[in-house]
C-alpha cells in the first residue's frame, strides 16, 4: 500500500502522475492549451515585470571572527551613512573589509552587520535599512552626488612589533602648499616584514597642528603610535627624531606659508 492508500506504484512527493480512468494523450494537450494561454496572457499586459528578489547568501563559519579593528569614523556627509567596517571570511580565512559611503534612504537608519554566535557556529547577520518613523515616507529619487572616498587614517589599532624598525629613510619634503601639510613617510610592519610608506599631503585644520606618528620602544618590544592633531597656539607641525639613541624631544617647526 502506498502513501495515497492505494496499491501497487509507490508514491513520491513533488512528482505528477497519471491516475486510472485519465487519457494521458488528453492531459497532454490540456497542459500545452494551459501553457499558451498563459502566454497569451502575459503578452496582453504591457509594462508587466515580475521579479524575483534574491535572498542574501547564508553564511556560517566554525572559527570565531577576530576582533574589530578601530577605524575612526569620518566627519559627516549630508545624504550618506557611514557603514564601519567588518570581518569577512573568505577562502578559508579572514579578510577585514574597510568602511564605506553609503546613500541614505528618507526615514530609514542602517543597521550594521554583525557576527552572531549560535552554539559552536558564527553566522553572519547582513546589515539592513529599518525603519524609523511610521509615517509616510518621501523619496528624492535625484541621483546624488558621489560619495566621497574611504579615508586613510593613520593606523589606529594597537600594533606591537618585536623587531625594531629601520632607520626613517631621507624624504626631501615637497613645496609648501597652502591649507595642506606635509606628513612624512614611515615603517610600516605588514605580513611578518617592514614596508616603506611614502609621505602625503594632509588637509590643514585650522587652530590645530600635525603630530606626526612613530614607533615606541617599551621593553623588548615597539608599539605604533599614531599621528594626529594637536591644539596649535603658534601654528606649525611637531618634528621629532626617531633615532633609537637620540633623547625623548620634540621640536617644533613653524608651518611656511605659501606664496
Amino acid at each position: 500500500m502506498n502513501a495515497n492508500g492505494g496499491v501497487g506504484r509507490p508514491y513520491w512527493p513533488n512528482r505528477a502522475y497519471v491516475t486510472k480512468g485519465d487519457d494521458p494523450m488528453n492531459r497532454k494537450w490540456s497542459g500545452w492549451i494551459a501553457v499558451a494561454a498563459g502566454l497569451t496572457l502575459l503578452g496582453s499586459t504591457s509594462g508587466c515585470v515580475i521579479t524575483a528578489r534574491a535572498r542574501p547568501a547564508v553564511v556560517v563559519v566554525d572559527e570565531s571572527p577576530p576582533p574589530p579593528r578601530a577605524e575612526p569614523v569620518p566627519a559627516p556627509r549630508p545624504g550618506y551613512v557611514w557603514a564601519r567596517g567588518h570581518w569577512e571570511f573568505r577562502n578559508g580565512r579572514w579578510v577585514w573589509k574597510r568602511g564605506y559611503w553609503k546613500a541614505q534612504r528618507a526615514g530609514y537608519e542602517w543597521v550594521p552587520g554583525h557576527w552572531e554566535r549560535r552554539g559552536n557556529r558564527y553566522h553572519w547577520v547582513a546589515g539592513h535599512w529599518r525603519r524609523v518613523s511610521a509615517g509616510p515616507v518621501v523619496r528624492d529619487h535625484r541621483r546624488p552626488p558621489a560619495p566621497p572616498p574611504a579615508p586613510a587614517p593613520e593606523a589606529s589599532a594597537e600594533v606591537w612589533v618585536e623587531v625594531a624598525p629601520p632607520p626613517p629613510r631621507a624624504e626631501p619634503p615637497p613645496p609648501a602648499r597652502p591649507g595642506w601639510v606635509w606628513v612624512a613617510g614611515r615603517w610600516e610592519w605588514h605580513n611578518g616584514q617592514w614596508k616603506w610608506r611614502k609621505g602625503r599631503w594632509q588637509r590643514a585644520k585650522a587652530g590645530y597642528r600635525w603630530v606626526p606618528g612613530h614607533w615606541e620602544r617599551r621593553g623588548n618590544r615597539y608599539r605604533w603610535v599614531p599621528g594626529h592633531w594637536e591644539r596649535d597656539s603658534g601654528g606649525g607641525v611637531i618634528r621629532r627624531d626617531h633615532r633609537r639613541d637620540a633623547p625623548r624631544e620634540t621640536e617644533v617647526v613653524p608651518a611656511r606659508r605659501g606664496k
